[in-house]
């Protein structure tokens, strides 16, 4: 999704023409209903005294504590309930992506400078969540665009919660007890859509911001160029830009265990850019500043390491025996201190997960009794959407994150666990959406990240179905079943994938593959960098395209397994790297 072929290169799919008009189109539908008139016409109406011998089914009349529904149509009990959060959902969904995609693509789009940048704009650059935020802010003008899709999109979230109370149902005359069918049956319980100016003129407000700053974004965007023929985020990508000599010189002085930081520290001073090879259109990076002076003839790369699969014994180069490996670090304090703050953070969300869960699941099952707590929710008037929807929009961003990491870790998880096939490690992407992501997991059956991207998904329809589940007697009971038992399916499937994310078994690396740097150090060395020189190329003259494709299917196609296992550099220097097995014909263990 996130960048796409196309004759002139890749660029993300959030500034293509499609993604513009929906994000216009959406932008249109909220400024509507800011507009919505107070009497929403036609419609079939919502019967609720259906017989039912099952209480608890649907279609069951409602208890007589609940007010016959009849006098609202389907579509006016659509608008006061769903449409509203379904359209900020979406909206935000949309502007999250474009956000995401242009820090990912940030980093290329400074290496693209004739004069080059910094490490900390390119190779170093970490788009991941408030660290992507943050950099670009420090980087000011040279990354406005991300800046302003930063702005958009916490205007986007904050509009969620304002959209689940800006349109509902009340009563005409508060009644004491709640409007039963069988007490308050006048028109002071006659429930009616409410339409709150205050809160639908702050949604307004933010949808005229969103539509000035897209027209500046949709500007700027098609001034956009690239000259990348490929997606860059796979390890195969960063494997094929690190040919130039410079690139080797720069890690020497990055040792195995180095954590992001020294990362920085070692690489800072130094100026990366993109530039095509003289002798072919294949990119490549270079180190412009901040090496010594080196003559370029002069520099000779070290020999790739060769791989030898052997089950049970971990890969070596042929030069060494097992006796003479030493350990990488992974036991270490520091180590474990991270395996640990994983799982208590996982732990946390099914805590989250549960409580949300046992509250409407008690809800539920004592709706008929006028239980303190429905008379606690119905007492406060106005907050209790905006509060449920809060925290769905907490649950979206948590299942979020973990999908986006798992999605960022899996080509790692499945080189630590032994030999896998390419298209399942090295030539795996991280820039497509959930929604994208799932089915192509489900084809590949990755099943670990299609229950992720699920997860994500549904985590943007919980926001909707938390904040329509009724607190009072004066709405639907039929709409109280459906939000309660979508609610309740979703909760249980999401607490059921936190017990998968607990116990997978899953290595932690010294430093998580978040930045161009990180991922490089992983292939330094590697016999991938040559075997994949020109995977990503210019687009001069449209062959670009057509070229990297050619390069890409024998990495598809092939039956070579690849592995990420511990080496040695040198007396006590190990380091983890990514590899082709030299006998990996067969079939991958993952």
């Amino acid at each position: 999704m996130a960048f796409f072929s196309h004759r002139d290169g890749y660029k993300p799919a959030s500034i293509r023409s499609a993604y513009m008009i929906a994000l216009v189109f959406l932008n249109v539908l909220f400024v509507s209903l800011a507009g919505l008139s107070l009497h929403a016409k036609g419609g079939t109406s919502i019967n609720e005294t259906l017989t039912a011998d099952c209480p608890d089914c649907l279609g069951a009349p409602p208890p007589s504590s609940w007010t016959n529904f009849l006098n609202i149509t389907t579509g006016e009990y659509f608008l006061g309930t769903y449409l509203a959060p379904i359209t900020a959902v979406l909206y935000r969904v949309l502007w999250s992506s474009l956000h995401r995609n242009l820090l990912l693509a940030t980093p290329y789009r400074h290496l693209l400078r004739p004069e080059g940048a910094s490490a900390a704009e390119t190779v170093c650059f970490e788009p991941n969540g408030w660290a992507g935020i943050f950099g670009s802010l420090k980087h000011g003008k040279k990354s406005a665009l991300a800046i302003i899709a930063a702005i958009l999109t916490l205007l986007t979230t904050l509009a969620v919660p304002i959209s689940s109370e800006a349109v509902t149902f009340k009563v005409r005359a508060d009644v004491k007890g709640g409007c039963s069918a069988s007490e308050h049956n006048g028109d002071e319980c006659t429930p009616s859509l409410a339409f709150n100016k205050t809160l639908l003129g702050v949604l307004l407000g933010i949808a005229v911001l969103d539509a000035a700053f897209l027209t500046v974004l949709a500007w700027s965007a098609r001034r956009l160029k690239s000259v990348l023929s490929r997606d860059p985020s796979s390890i195969a990508a960063v494997a094929s830009l690190m040919g130039h000599p410079t690139v080797s010189a720069a890690l020497k002085g990055i040792p195995g265990n180095a954590t992001s930081k020294t990362i920085r520290d070692t690489l800072r001073g130094t100026t990366w850019r993109l530039a095509a090879s003289p002798s072919s259109s294949s990119l490549q990076l270079i180190v412009t500043q901040g090496l010594p002076a080196i003559e370029l003839q002069e520099i000779e790369q070290a020999d790739s390491i060769e791989f030898k699969y052997n089950p049970d014994i971990p890969y070596s180069p042929t030069s060494q025996t097992e006796s003479q490996m030493t350990e990488l670090p992974d036991n270490s304090a520091k180590m474990n201190r991270k395996r640990w703050t994983r799982r208590t953070l996982i732990l946390g969300l099914f805590v989250i997960l549960a409580a949300v869960f046992s509250v409407v699941a008690y809800y539920r099952w004592t709706r008929d009794l006028q239980t303190g707590l429905e008379h606690f929710m119905d007492s406060q008037r106005r907050g209790v959407r905006f509060l449920w929807t809060t925290i769905g929009l907490g649950i979206s961003a948590g299942w979020s994150v973990i999908e986006y990491e798992a999605r960022q870790q899996e080509p790692y998880q499945r080189l630590l666990r032994g030999p896998t096939a390419g298209r399942d490690s090295i030539m795996m992407t991280t820039t497509t959406l959930p929604v994208t992501a799932l089915p192509t997991n489900l084809v590949r059956r990755h099943w670990f990240l299609a229950c992720m991207s699920l997860n994500a998904v549904l985590g943007d329809v919980i926001t909707t179905t938390l904040a329509a589940i009724p607190y009072s007697s004066s709405t639907s009971y039929l709409g109280f079943q459906v939000s309660v038992i979508v609610s309740l399916a979703i909760l249980g499937i999401m607490m059921l994938s936190s017990f998968w994310l607990l116990f997978r078994p899953h290595s932690i690396l010294p430093r998580a593959p978040t930045s161009i740097a990180a991922i490089m150090t992983y292939l330094d060395g590697s016999s991938l960098v040559a075997a994949l020189r020109g995977f990503v190329s210019t687009c001069d003259s449209g062959s670009g395209a057509r070229g990297s494709r050619a390069t890409e299917e024998p990495f598809r196609d092939s039956a070579a397994l690849y592995a990420m296992q511990p080496i040695i550099d040198g007396p006590g220097i190990t380091r983890l790297v990514v590899d082709k097995v030299n006998n990996g014909l067969g079939n991958s263990r993952n």
